[in-house]
């Protein structure tokens, strides 16, 4: 079972991205955040190995976000999920997983889990 986190201002968001992650028998969303103040205060006590991050986020922006999920663990898999591409360059010195663009394509959720699936050699199917 691949152990995911979702952290994203937006509510709706939240709920969505869950929908589409519950499809997958081997993906487990075991916490969400709407702030990055929750995150800090509970993240480090998770056990995840991948992390769906918006990037337009009030307090601390998702790419400050993995540069301080990467601080606790090298080997966290990124997954930038936004409506704006305008931060894919500056995403790369994060070095993320993938880059997902709002509205989320189910077509390119299933590449991305696939890849993750690669990754980490699990089998991961949708329902």
């Amino acid at each position: 079972m691949i152990r995911v986190i979702v952290v994203d201002d937006e509510p709706l968001a939240l709920v969505s991205m869950r929908k589409h992650l519950n499809k997958f028998d081997n993906i487990e969303v075991i916490q969400t955040f709407t702030t990055a103040k929750d995150l800090l205060l509970e993240g480090p006590t998770l056990d995840f190995q991948v992390a769906f991050l918006d990037i337009e986020m009030p307090e601390m922006n998702g790419i400050e976000v993995a540069q301080l999920l990467k601080t606790w663990d090298k080997n966290i898999c990124i997954i930038f999920v936004t409506a704006y591409r305008d931060y894919v360059v500056q995403a790369v010195d994060v070095q993320p997983f993938e880059y997902l663009l709002k509205p989320i394509s189910k077509t390119h959720l299933e590449k991305t889990i696939n890849k993750i699936e690669e990754k980490f050699q699990t089998k991961i199917k949708p329902l």
